[in-house]
């Protein structure tokens, strides 16, 4: 890396966006959350507020433990992308990828429609998934098809945006979305901020015949029902749950003028991403390849050996901006590339929505409310979402690729696109 960047040490998602996150201020201003709930739900990322606003808004008596504030982790760490593209590209079961893919566009419209009006860098131009080869060029003209046959307007280009030469061809993907996913946040948890409890760092559940007891450091609380949105850190609660902490890397740049770069784009099966934010600033991210083994674990700080590749990527768009900020994030991912949204096997009180494997913006606000639905009405979610699909004893993946299978104590979800 040239030059002395800013670094991030943990404290401050997004560093290169100002402003207080949700429900910050000194530890003894903080208050305690009743003794009994009819649901406690832990993580403060998206999926955990959304599982909030859900529950409440059917009349709950909810609260949110978060460990250290909303947004902590992988919401207040990731670029943002609201992507549906890449789940065309998975392969299996035909009706499976279309339900998938069918829940990421429902997802994105109720997000769309939560954030319409606010200030939250929400944008729709659509995004490039873009190809490095042959191989992978039939790879994305497949994937076009299949998203014309889900009447997706997708189109595919062999000749590309003078930016993207380097790439061999790429598919344009017209209901790609992205947002300031820290903003986005603190807008759908400011209507529910007497229920959200930060500081609380969740260490231990004891399940029993009346309900589940919620341990932290300094007390404890009995609730009816426990949600876990803690994505990587699940394992932490739930130690057999089969998600594996996977760290990722972003650098952020600028600003430039609006529209130096047209759209969001990942490439090299999701590997490389970047995108122009509303304000500016252009974010790089991926390159977890060239470091499989060391991108793993819960460590917050960026590495000089993916960074330089990040900082590789500016030039090869062609883009002389000064870097303003560098961070690093933890995603869950699952064996299957799935999130897991259900409750857990022989533990009927606790439940999970949690390992988006790099893509929570994109899944789950609406998986959230399909766990919401579950609480409250008992319709469970579809069974390729339910944890039971793993058997027990299922190992979590080591090192998976970005989009495999579809394209903090307890922290919330923490980078992916």
């Amino acid at each position: 890396m040239a030059g002395a960047d800013p670094r991030n040490d943990g404290g401050d998602p997004a560093p290169w966006a100002a402003g207080t996150p949700v429900m910050t201020g000194p530890r003894s201003h903080w208050q305690r959350p009743p003794a009994r709930v009819d649901c406690a739900v832990v993580g403060g990322g998206i999926a955990g507020v959304s599982v909030l606003r859900c529950l409440l808004e059917r009349g709950l008596a909810a609260v949110l433990l978060e460990a250290r504030w909303c947004g902590f982790g992988a919401t207040g760490r990731n670029a943002g992308f609201i992507d549906g593209a890449s789940w065309y590209r998975r392969s299996g079961d035909p009706d499976e990828v279309g339900a998938i893919a069918e829940l990421a566009r429902i997802n994105h419209a109720h997000l769309a429609e939560a954030l319409a009006g606010h200030d939250v860098g929400y944008l729709q131009r659509g995004a490039w998934m873009l190809a490095v080869d042959a191989t992978e060029a039939a790879e994305v003209e497949a994937a076009v098809e299949r998203a014309r046959g889900a009447s997706i307007g997708a189109t595919y280009h062999r000749t590309l945006p003078d930016r993207l030469r380097g790439y061999h061809s790429g598919g344009l993907f017209p209901d790609g979305g992205e947002v300031h996913s820290l903003r986005a946040l603190r807008r759908l948890a400011a209507p529910w901020a007497e229920a959200i409890y930060p500081g609380f760092a969740v260490v231990g559940l004891g399940a029993h015949a009346h309900g589940v007891t919620v341990a932290g450091p300094e007390g404890e609380l009995e609730a009816d029902q426990v949600v876990l949105a803690t994505n990587a850190y699940t394992p932490r609660l739930a130690p057999d749950v089969p998600i594996a902490a996977v760290r990722g890397q972003i650098l952020a740049a600028g600003p430039l003028p609006p529209g130096t770069l047209d759209r969001p784009a990942g490439a090299d099966h999701g590997w490389q991403y970047w995108r122009q934010a509303a304000d500016g600033h252009v974010l790089v991210g991926g390159y977890r390849d060239r470091a499989l083994l060391e991108e793993v674990g819960f460590g917050l700080e960026p590495t000089a050996r993916v960074q330089e590749h990040l900082d590789a990527h500016l030039r090869r768009l062609g883009l002389a901006a000064p870097v303003v900020a560098r961070w690093a994030g933890t995603m869950g991912f699952t064996p299957d590339g799935l999130p897991l949204v259900g409750t857990l096997p022989g533990r009927p009180r606790i439940h999970v929505v949690a390992g988006f494997n790099g893509g929570g913006m994109g899944l789950a606000f609406e998986s959230a409310r399909l766990l919401a639905a579950q609480l409250v009405d008992g319709v469970a979610p579809p069974a390729w979402l339910r944890p039971e699909r793993f058997p027990s004893g299922t190992a979590p993946p080591h090192a998976a690729r970005p989009h495999e299978a579809q394209p903090p104590p307890v922290a919330p979800e923490a980078p992916g696109r």
